[in-house]
């Protein structure tokens, strides 16, 4: 801009503010050299404001001659200049380290005045709030790391145990599912063992029956003595075979019902160790402590049908052993029938009697046996129950490790979304 420019200016911008005519010095009156002067003063006091205005802080109003009162403007107004270029490289300083994190530097307050003074205080206020702030944020920063790492450990620490407790559940529950498939196939085999011990009962309740009536036919008939007696010795024989399978057949049912026990005893405790494994397990494991207290309650269950199958075992051999008696002294009698004829009657009473017996303890054999039977139908359930269940418990101890991995992954991706 030229100073015919900057004249224009001041001719049109600032004709409120600049001076109509120049004043005279004391004693002298104004000449148009020094209209000239002020005129040029004023221009480059225009020049200097309006760049300032323009945010340019650099300018500086140059020498504007000896006249007073342009040295006083002159010094006034770059004297503000140069404050004002101060206060905004102080604050642009203070504040752009402030912004980095660097609090130390502060805006220096020595030589501003009045508002300058109390704004660089003001800044100086804000950068030590924003230091205390950034302290507390770096504070709880690193308390939230510390947090989420313990976080971390206790939750990934638990998801362990659960997937270990889950492992070792499976293995139980197979261990288990195993268990009670072996003892459902045993508990098949007393089933057949139990049936065909009952059909030897019925056959030996047959074989009472035609005594009871060889006897009677004896005492009807005792021309026909001998040839009777020869059919008694063979129903006999024929009735100490079936004793004799009766009673084996017991000792069969008895060895299948120890291991039944056995079965019993190991299912109780596979259940017990369940339940210990899914207390350990917290909340998560109250379903399958629900699944271990009805597989002991099946195990408790398949050990008491075990004892009343043991005690009709018990009535079976008593009720042999009474057979076995009872056909000794039958074909004791039978064989003394040819060689004394006249002890027909006692010995036809005797057998009589015998044979009274023989009906009675066959007849509660075949109720035991029965008894055996119907037990042996109900553990078959219990245990096919108890397979069921510990296959349940083997899903569910899947599921759950599924679901540890699951919070494994969880867990991580928020500490990471944290972090």
């Amino acid at each position: 801009m030229t100073a015919l420019d900057d004249r224009e200016l001041l001719t049109h911008e600032g004709a409120a503010d600049a001076p109509t005519a120049t004043p005279a010095v004391a004693g002298h009156p104004a000449t148009s050299d020094d209209t000239a002067a002020h005129e040029a003063a004023w221009v480059e006091v225009l020049r200097v404001c309006q760049a300032a205005a323009r945010g340019d802080l650099e300018l500086r109003v140059p020498h504007l001659g000896e006249d007073p009162t342009l040295r006083a403007v002159r010094s006034a107004l770059n004297g503000l200049l140069d404050l004002t270029d101060a206060y905004v490289r102080e604050s642009s300083a203070s504040l752009d380290a402030a912004a980095q994190n660097e609090f130390h530097r502060r805006f220096l307050v020595r030589g501003m005045l009045g508002s300058f003074q109390a704004g660089a205080v003001t800044i100086n206020g804000a950068i030590g709030a924003m230091a205390q702030t950034h302290t507390a944020l770096v504070d709880q920063r690193e308390r939230q790391r510390a947090l989420a790492a313990d976080f971390q450990d206790a939750v990934l620490g638990l998801a362990d145990q659960v997937a270990a407790a889950a492992t070792e559940m499976e293995s139980t529950s197979r261990n288990l599912a195993h268990s009670a498939d072996s003892s459902a196939g045993r508990a098949e085999q007393v089933s057949r063992n139990s049936a065909t011990a009952a059909d030897a009962v019925t056959i030996s309740a047959a074989a009472v029956e035609e005594l009871a009536a060889t006897v009677s036919a004896i005492e009807e008939q005792t021309s026909e003595s001998h040839r009777a007696g020869e059919s008694a010795m063979d129903e006999a024989e024929r009735t100490r075979r079936t004793v004799a399978e009766l009673t084996e057949a017991s000792q069969e049912i008895g060895q299948v019902i120890t291991v039944i026990g056995q079965v019993a005893s190991q299912t109780r405790l596979l259940a017990l160790n369940a339940t210990i494994e899914a207390a350990r397990a917290g909340e998560s494991g109250k379903g399958f402590a629900v699944v271990a207290s009805e597989v002991k309650n099946l195990a408790s269950q398949t050990a008491e049908a075990t004892g009343r199958i043991e005690e009709q075992i018990g009535s079976i051999r008593t009720a042999t052993e009474a057979v076995a008696r009872a056909m000794g002294s039958i074909t004791d009698a039978v064989s003394g029938m040819g060689a004394n004829l006249g002890t027909i009657a006692t010995s036809v009473a005797e057998q009589r009697q015998a044979a009274g017996e023989l009906s009675r303890t066959t007849t509660e054999a075949a109720s035991a046996v029965a008894g055996v039977n119907a037990d042996v139908v109900g553990i078959t359930a219990d245990t096919q129950a108890t397979s069921s269940g510990a296959t349940q418990m083997t899903a569910a101890s899947l599921e759950l490790a599924k679901l540890s991995a699951q919070l494994r992954t969880h867990v991580a991706d928020f500490l990471e979304e944290i972090r």
